[in-house]
């Protein structure tokens, strides 16, 4: 009996002592942690977002709360992602920001990350970013850094880049924020870690105008390891070694000193994708995929000859250069929203009052409240009432006009859109971006909804937000912006990204014999009317006018050696016709020299793509779309003794779903009827206006 209470003594005392470690180990830590990562060191470019990267870490209870990110600039703006952690466990919740919010007066946007639990802040951190500043940004995901530092000087081409350090966590599971470079290298590394949305982005990322470098080696296997096999122009075979590379010599004019033998990778490839071979040895494969490239090479910057090799800058400019580094997704163009703001409402079909119907009704009002009422109550011998029926007038009278602003602003909810799709000629994707304005003939909160793969975001006015509401961007699965607040009778701004993967058939193609004159084609095999139709860039500025559907047209024209901007061939608040809501010359600014590099058709067509819905039915929906068309440059097949060019691979369908861009058919409506008529497309709940 005795050893049976010493026993349970012992044992009362050591569940105090355990459970007083226990105590004493979780008060010594801290029970929520959260670190925030931000993509590419920290960079990025004004022309497109940026995914953070946000660990948590939980030693506490269970909790269900919401990862929040507000720029410090727009405090009515919360990028918000519902987060769960259970008891001890860690999680990374990614939060795609938009462009933006990543510069506010020519500075680089600051944000506050908050981890909110039953509305209380569990954790917050600060980051900062910094602006690439150069036309071409290399990414470098590589085992070693140093071999290829003298890629961001100059040197003696004199072409400044931007170099940008990349980690695997900088792969974002969307495309579009990976823009932030338009060069990626890869050599050393293990592309085997990336997630399956990682490979999806990165393919994406190609097929939208990215240039991905790959590198051999001794770690060939492991650097294409992770990568979408239709993705690679290679096809790996195991090594070989050369005592010499003459080849490479003479493809940069700088011998080698002797110090072989030289490993490398051998590979397979199709004939007309090698650029460089030494004997039967292909040392340099390009192959076009999409609107991007794929090149590979066979050697390892970081061992002989290429480390520490007086030819490493001439064979890299090169390399760089086999592809135009203007993106899809930016077009050598960037958006300036600030005119949205007057075309978006312009857009709307108003019915104004006339002066007329403002001067009859103030007309009655005084004869009702004068004359009328005087000898009414005269009459009735109660002048006295007129305590009661001014003020009754006066009501009325306010009815009446506020019934009048009903029948001006309109009783049915409306939208505009305004889109800019971006796609090469004759290409089978494109990007779109798509600027909106909500008109409210009520004061209503709306929810904004898209698939995983658009990019939401508010757009704020220049001159501050016309509703002090606060604005959340929900990215759960779907992306949407939550309880958008509308006043009566106005507007809020917002805009939607994504990719496209089946769209019109519009081709363009310059070629120039002389360098002095260049004929144009234009194709539109489209089933509707392209408008204000203009070819800018290299030296081209024409303007088209209308092409219409199913037809093509040819002109010469002068090539000018200065480039006229875009002002000057769409003056700023000019128009040749009904169908440009904003001339393009305001609305597009020219990105670095991307528009001297790469010659663009520019047109105007009605109804776009539906890349969102409103949990509200829209009466009326205004849509025109500025189509910014990457013209061919190749020799022209219709001119007599041109060869026809190699035509381009065509890459795999994209996985669905996917929003089409094929309208249907019908008869362009006239220019008057446009508005009433609708547009052809489905409106933001999948129905025809």
């Amino acid at each position: 009996m005795r050893t049976r209470k010493v026993l349970a003594v012992t044992l009362f005392l050591v569940s105090l002592l355990a459970g007083g470690g226990a105590t004493a180990l979780a008060q010594g830590q801290e029970p929520v942690r959260m670190e925030v990562k931000a993509p590419f060191g920290g960079h990025f470019v004004p022309t497109t977002g940026l995914q953070l990267l946000v660990r948590l870490e939980n030693n506490g209870p269970d909790l269900e709360g919401e990862v929040v990110v507000q720029p410090t600039h727009s405090p009515t703006v919360r990028y918000v992602a519902p987060v769960s952690l259970p008891h001890l466990s860690r999680k990374e919740v990614p939060i795609l920001v938009g462009p933006q919010h990543l510069v506010q007066y020519g500075q680089p946007g600051q944000f506050v990350v908050r981890l909110l639990v039953e509305g209380r802040v569990r954790a917050e951190t600060r980051v900062s970013l910094k602006e690439l500043s150069q036309n071409v940004r290399i990414g470098l995901w590589v085992q070693d850094r140093a071999p290829l530092s003298f890629l961001g000087a100059g040197g003696k081409t004199g072409q400044m880049r931007d170099l940008v350090p990349v980690e695997p966590a900088d792969i974002p599971e969307t495309f579009w924020p990976l823009h932030t470079v338009n060069v990626l290298l890869l050599a050393g590394v293990d592309t085997g870690v990336l997630t399956p949305a990682q490979r999806q982005a990165l393919a994406l990322w190609v097929q939208t105008g990215g240039h991905l470098i790959v590198c051999g080696g001794p770690a060939a296997d492991l650097t294409l390891a992770g990568l979408p096999s239709d993705l690679l122009p290679v096809t790996l075979q195991g090594e070989a070694t050369l005592e010499a590379v003459p080849a490479l010599e003479a493809y940069v004019h700088e011998p080698i000193p002797p110090g072989g033998p030289y490993l490398l990778s051998r590979v397979a490839a199709a004939g007309e994708d090698v650029l460089l071979a030494e004997g039967t040895l292909p040392l340099i494969v390009s192959r076009p995929y999409g609107s991007g490239r794929v090149t590979f090479l066979a050697l390892s910057p970081d061992l002989a000859p290429l480390r520490s090799w007086a030819g490493n800058e001439a064979l890299w400019y090169r390399l760089i250069e086999i592809a135009s580094v203007g993106s899809l997704w930016q077009g050598g163009l960037w958006v300036d929203t600030t005119p949205l703001f007057w075309a978006l409402p312009d857009m709307i079909e108003w019915k104004p009052i006339s002066v007329l119907s403002v001067g009859i009704l103030l007309l009655v009002y005084i004869l009702l409240v004068g004359p009328v009422n005087y000898l009414f109550l005269r009459r009735k011998q109660r002048l006295e009432w007129a305590w009661v029926t001014i003020p009754a007038l006066t009501i009325l009278f306010a009815l009446a006009v506020y019934g009048a602003g009903l029948l001006s602003r309109g009783a049915e909810r409306s939208l505009a859109i305004i889109s800019v799709v971006r796609m090469p000629s004759g290409g089978q994707m494109a990007t779109v971006s798509s600027y909106a304005a909500l008109f409210s003939p009520r004061s209503q909160r709306y929810t904004i909804t898209a698939d995983p793969l658009t990019a939401l975001g508010p757009l704020e006015e220049p001159f501050g937000s016309a509703s002090s509401s606060t604005i959340e961007i929900v990215q759960q699965g779907e992306q949407q912006i939550r309880d958008l607040r509308v006043e009566q009778w106005s507007m809020r701004f917002f805009s939607a990204q994504r990719i496209l993967r089946e769209v019109p058939d519009l081709r363009a193609r310059i070629v120039s014999s002389d360098r002095q004159t260049a004929a144009i084609r234009v194709e539109n095999n489209s089933a509707y009317d392209l408008h204000d139709c203009a070819i800018v860039g290299r030296g081209v500025s024409l303007h088209l006018g209308e092409v219409a559907g199913g037809a093509s047209i040819r002109q010469q024209v002068r090539i000018v050696p200065t480039l006229q901007p875009l002002q000057f061939l769409f003056p700023s608040g000019q128009s040749s016709s009904v169908w440009a809501p904003v001339p393009p010359g305001s609305l597009l600014n020219p990105y670095g020299d991307a528009v001297a590099q790469d010659p663009l058709l520019l047109c105007w067509g009605e109804g776009g793509p539906p890349l969102f819905t409103i949990n509200s039915h829209i009466g009326r929906t205004y849509h025109f779309t500025l189509y910014l068309i990457r013209a061919e440059t190749e020799p022209d097949p219709w001119m007599p003794g041109a060869g026809r060019p190699t035509p381009t691979p065509t890459p795999p369908p994209l996985p669905p779903p996917m929003p089409s861009l094929t309208p249907t058919p019908r008869p362009s409506p006239t220019p008057s009827a446009l508005l009433s008529a609708g547009t052809g497309w489905p409106d933001a709940e999948g129905q025809q206006p």
